[in-house]
């Protein structure tokens, strides 16, 4: 549900136009990629370890996600600068 609500924010505040830029859905700026929303159990604490391994796994995701876009802008600056 976090993540709806993250998403639904994210997609109101671009249609406000005060951005001129808006997130595209597939775009790494709207979080990770292929990660499911953490189901708690009743009476679960809060930040339980569950919780945490399955955040920690959320930040793992989106890490490699970015360095695979860095990697790849760094191959496109390199082809760019052979150009000139």
């Amino acid at each position: 549900m976090a993540a709806r609500t993250r998403t639904a924010s994210l997609s109101s505040a671009a249609s406000d136009g005060e951005d001129s830029e808006a997130i595209e859905p597939g775009s790494l700026l709207a979080g990770p990629r292929n990660v499911q929303p953490y189901i708690p159990k009743r009476g679960e604490q809060y930040m339980s370890k569950e919780q945490l391994d399955h955040f920690r796994n959320i930040l793992n995701s989106w890490k490699r996600d970015l360095m695979v876009e860095v990697d790849r802008t760094v191959s496109h600056m390199k082809d760019e600068a052979a150009n000139f």
